[in-house]
């Protein structure tokens, strides 16, 4: 003898998935993953290597432009040029020896080079378009405006920057499946961005179910 069926289970509707969010769209909300540092050296993108290296000769290239700035400022300050150049020589030493100390983190992968580098950045802009403006010269103000922010932009959107020096990865790279295949553990599990919920779509009504006929 069969079982009586349930009719009332036979017409329940099942309940809605919800969408899955690609953890890659939200990369501009910061939904990155910090790693330990020996799985951070490990990447493929970690070291001084492709753009990273021509950041580094630019760096030594500026550096040498302030070893001469200082001393242009110097020699027109005894020539009696005026107390001016002396206080710029003072400002270009001092942005000289940042520059190096800038580059002496930057091969040895400091964590705090891209902020260091990025404060020297807008330092130096800012000293170089006031000289240039009272100079008159402003085109050579508008280049080295565009000069800072291809450098700062490159440090701060970099995926090798972010890996070399913050040991940051994003949560959507493919490294992550090749080192953690059966899926992250918990603490390495980037926090819920607060840009998350962008985008996603919301639970679907759910229906009510019809009325179970009778079998006879």
């Amino acid at each position: 003898m069969s079982s009586p069926t349930d009719y009332g289970a036979l017409h329940e509707s099942p309940p809605p998935r919800l969408p899955v969010a690609d953890p890659r769209r939200f990369q501009k909300a910061g939904d990155c993953i910090e790693m330990p540092k020996e799985a951070a050296e490990s990447h493929p993108l970690h070291g001084i290597a492709g753009w990273t290296m021509v950041l580094a000769v630019f760096m030594i290239l500026d550096a040498l432009v302030f070893v001469l700035g200082t001393l242009g400022s110097f020699i027109l300050a005894s020539r009696g040029a005026g107390g001016w150049y002396a206080v710029l020589g003072l400002i270009q030493f001092g942005l000289l020896v940042w520059s190096i100390a800038c580059i002496v983190k930057l091969f040895a992968r400091r964590a705090d080079f891209p902020g260091q580098f990025t404060a020297l950045c807008v330092a130096s802009a800012a000293l170089t378009v006031i000289g240039t403006l009272i100079a008159g010269v402003t085109w050579m103000a508008l280049v080295q405006l565009v000069v800072v922010a291809i450098y700062v932009g490159y440090v701060r959107r970099s995926r090798r920057v972010r890996v070399t020096f913050r040991h940051q990865v994003e949560s959507g790279d493919p490294y992550l499946n090749q080192l953690f295949p059966q899926g992250l553990p918990d603490h390495l599990k980037p926090a819920p961005s607060p840009w998350s919920s962008i985008g996603k779509l919301g639970a679907p009504a759910r229906q009510a179910a019809p009325a179970a006929r009778r079998p006879f």
